[in-house]
């Protein structure tokens, strides 16, 4: 009889360790995800700031050469799996591949001042691959999940 409740004892503390473990591994990881998640969203914004000026004023010179360049070193991240711009004139100039599944697009309006009026000259819309991020939580988690066990 007292083995039962040995037993008992040993297999709820087992349940309460791997409980409380779980629940560890599952916070830090929602952290992890959160926080990466933010830094690629971070990085797409970026693109706003520091690389849809220089788009514009190529557009604007009618410069396509410079839009195709731009596009491809934009597309050489990979993060980011497609670019497109789209011009007022509907014109479309595109590098990469589309993909539906885990992925972040982001669209920015591509502007030019002229007389301190802001005119719209067209669209830039960037995809970017969540599955990089993926394969480094889930690394990420295992490395979590065996520092726990120990």
């Amino acid at each position: 009889m007292q083995y039962k409740i040995y037993y008992k004892l040993i297999f709820l503390i087992f349940l309460i360790i791997f409980v409380v473990t779980s629940i560890s591994v599952y916070i830090q990881v929602k952290k992890q995800y959160e926080n990466q998640l933010i830094s690629f969203e971070k990085s797409l914004n970026n693109i706003k700031n520091n690389q849809v000026p220089i788009l514009s004023q190529s557009l604007w010179n009618i410069d396509d050469i410079a839009v195709d360049i731009f596009l491809k070193n934009l597309v050489n991240n990979e993060k980011i799996i497609y670019a497109e711009v789209i011009e007022s004139s509907e014109k479309r100039v595109s590098v990469g591949k589309i993909k539906e599944i885990d992925i972040i697009k982001k669209e920015f309006e591509i502007n030019i001042t002229i007389d301190s009026k802001i005119n719209k000259i067209g669209e830039l819309i960037v995809i970017a691959d969540l599955e990089p991020m993926y394969k480094e939580l889930k690394s990420s988690v295992i490395s979590i999940i065996i520092a726990e066990i120990i």
